[in-house]
């Protein structure tokens, strides 16, 4: 539906306008009438139309004047003249101000109606382009996303890649990313596919525009990563994320886990940046949604660790399972076993193991317990498997080691 605004001084040629024209039959509505120029810019402006019928000779604000200022407030907007002079060099100053045609007044009906058709023609054809641009641009956008996202996911691997594949790569879809620079990664995960993108526009609109931080946003099917191509500090790069994370909850039901990697020197170590971001979310970012987490190995590795060995300790004697201890240190299970083998050397089990058969040991030298009772003390309720294990441990079972040990 277009909406049309009439424009003239005299009453009955507005009259005559609204109730003697088919308005529906062109797909169009009335939607306000003025009586002079600056009432028409008011009503424009208000409005929005796409068609102004419009005299002339007006006061205050005559036709040519109200067409040159409607295109400030409604650029738009197509404009039929009505005009009672015949002087057509007048009207040669209309031609550049979106004038579809003119009237001569009276209004022959005949002719407003073949020019009221040429403007509904006319509008649905620059609909049509407009669709057609924005279905160019769209594809044009998923195409460019779809490239960003490759190049993306090949440097989160520690893999080797071509430094002018991707700088080439990125030229071609006219995205500038500086390829000498300090980088860092940022994984963004659980986040709703409803919000994705406004998410990431968002972010592209924070860091690439506000801040002038460069940045390429990838998108997997289970998160979001954030190629960081500046030396922004830490505590900045976490200032901002929890300011725009905690912007963005307030809009929307959020409940995102957020880990920023640490700075690497060149594109080709950003998978470590990468991997250190899942540190962090795996080491703390479950614990603290909504919000942007790092990982500094030395100090979160030790406290892993010690708070593993001291559960540990504390729990040898019952029948405990990794889960039991990776829900202690808040970690998932498959996190912690590979954080505790990375930095120790052998597994979680084994280190459970030798507790148990050292303190097996030590029990063992007391001859009031029974053999199921120091099995059972430490952490085994089958007996035969507890001799089994022992055995193969230290070469005896366990009866052979107290008689050998006994004094």
């Amino acid at each position: 539906m277009l909406k049309v605004i009439i424009i003239d001084d005299e009453v009955i040629t507005r009259k005559g306008l609204v109730e003697f024209v088919n308005w529906d039959k062109f797909d169009m509505k009335i939607f306000g009438q003025a009586s002079d120029g600056l009432e028409g810019l008011a009503l424009a402006k208000k409005v929005q139309p796409d068609l102004a019928i419009c005299d002339i000779k007006m006061p205050r604000m005559n036709g040519i004047e109200f067409a040159i200022q409607i295109k400030y407030v409604a650029p738009n907007c197509k404009i039929i003249f009505l005009s009672g002079y015949t002087d057509k060099e007048y009207l040669k100053s209309a031609i550049k101000l979106n004038v579809v045609d003119y009237l001569e007044k009276p209004v022959n009906m005949e002719e407003l109606t073949k020019l009221l058709s040429s403007v509904r023609d006319l509008h649905q054809l620059e609909i049509d382009k407009y669709n057609d641009k924005n279905k160019l641009i769209a594809k044009f956008n998923s195409s460019k996303q779809h490239i960003i996202d490759s190049i993306i996911s090949e440097l989160s691997k520690d893999e080797y890649f071509e430094m002018s594949r991707i700088e080439r790569l990125l030229k071609e879809i006219e995205v500038y990313f500086p390829m000498d620079a300090v980088y860092r990664m940022v994984v963004i995960r659980n986040l709703d596919l409803e919000y994705e993108v406004l998410f990431v526009n968002l972010l592209y609109d924070l860091f690439n525009q506000e801040l002038n931080c460069p940045v390429l946003i990838g998108r997997s099917y289970d998160e979001i990563r954030v190629l960081h191509g500046h030396c922004i500090s830490s505590d900045k790069l976490v200032y901002h994320y929890n300011e725009f994370l905690n912007e963005f909850s307030h809009r929307f039901v959020l409940e995102t886990e957020v880990g920023i990697g640490k700075e690497v020197s060149s594109l080709r170590k950003i998978h470590d940046s990468y991997a250190n971001a899942l540190d962090a979310i795996e080491w703390n970012g479950f614990k603290n949604k909504n919000e942007a987490v790092t990982f500094e190995k030395s100090d979160s590795t030790i406290g892993i660790i010690r708070d593993t060995e001291k559960f540990i300790s504390d729990n040898f004697d019952k029948n405990i399972t990794i889960k039991d201890i990776s829900d202690s240190v808040y970690l998932t299970p498959q996190y912690l076993c590979k954080v505790y083998k990375t930095e120790t050397g052998i597994t979680i089990n084994t280190h459970i193991t030798n507790l148990r058969m050292e303190k097996a040991k030590e029990l063992l030298l007391n001859r009031n317990l029974k053999l199921y009772e120091v099995a059972s003390m430490v952490g085994y309720k089958d007996s035969n498997y507890f001799s089994r294990v022992f055995k193969k441990y230290y070469g005896m079972n366990p009866s052979e080691y107290r008689d050998k040990h006994y004094v």
